[in-house]
């Protein structure tokens, strides 16, 4: 365990270096949430995407204005809902209609979608994740890189 000390200045460093990587100002839930898992590319149609976030930490998180975005920071964000008590998942699906008709058992599920391609009248809406790679990042609420 570091040092509120060492964990400030490091805290300092990590912003002078790269202001986008700062380290979350609030230890108690600093890296508490991970992308625990990504479907980027699925078999089958509809191309059904989803990123799985854990809560590693002894604390529940409240997850008021976090988020989830892919590598361009333009893109809409995809908002998370609740708070994600120790040792919890959360699933953030591309589109949860699609979603929740495949894996209809998993209750868990982020109430706001990262791609909402299934909206005719607005097709641009989110982002997607690529299929030869891409990045998925979470941000705490103040807009600082969890993972």
């Amino acid at each position: 365990m570091i040092s509120k000390r060492t964990f400030a200045v490091l805290s300092l460093l990590a912003a002078i270096a790269s202001p986008a990587l700062a380290v979350d100002p609030c230890p108690a839930s600093a890296g508490c949430i991970v992308i625990n898992e990504i479907m980027y590319d699925p078999p089958g149609n509809p191309d059904i995407e989803y990123v799985e976030l854990y809560n590693t930490c002894g604390v529940a998180v409240d997850l008021t204005n976090w988020y989830l975005l892919d590598d361009v920071d333009t893109h809409d964000k995809a908002y998370l809902v609740g708070t994600l008590q120790p040792g919890e998942y959360l699933v953030v699906a591309n589109v949860l209609a699609w979603f929740q008709t495949k894996y209809p058992g998993v209750t868990n599920l982020n109430a706001n979608p990262f791609d909402d391609d299934a909206i005719p009248q607005d097709p641009e809406v989110g982002f997607v994740l690529g299929d030869g790679g891409d990045q998925a990042r979470v941000f705490n609420s103040s807009g600082i890189l969890q993972d």
